[in-house]
């Protein structure tokens, strides 16, 4: 158990790493018009992204569909789902995640859009 809780810790602090790394600087503009997004109880694109706490107890997905889902693996039943700002085309795909070993902080990462393909990162308390 002592060996997982390292691995899962590298796993963190690199995946966090990446994501700063692969950030810019660059602002993203506020659309100005609203954005339809549909609500399911699953993912509806390809998951880029999965990681576990420690315990095994609970698993993050991240998607192109634009969210992260926090799911409980005894049930296997979505328990939260995270919605990045999002807009057309690959703007707001998520590439990468990662739930910290306790459980209580997850890192996320994806696309702003664009020609440059900014990548914008997130931390979430759980």
């Amino acid at each position: 158990m002592g060996l997982c809780k390292y691995l899962n810790a590298k796993a963190w602090l690199a995946s966090l790493a990446l994501l700063t790394l692969a950030s810019a600087t660059l602002e993203a503009k506020p659309l100005t018009e609203p954005v339809l997004r549909l609500g399911t109880d699953r993912h509806t694109a390809p998951v880029k992204s999965l990681s576990t706490d420690a315990s095994g107890r609970q698993l993050l997905t991240a998607s192109y569909d634009k969210t992260a889902r926090v799911w409980d693996t005894s049930t296997l039943e979505s328990i939260r789902t995270l919605r990045v700002p999002i807009g057309p085309n690959m703007e707001g795909r998520l590439l990468a995640g990662a739930i910290n070993p306790e459980g209580r902080q997850i890192a996320i990462g994806g696309t702003l859009g664009g020609a440059d393909r900014v990548v914008q990162r997130y931390l979430i308390p759980l």
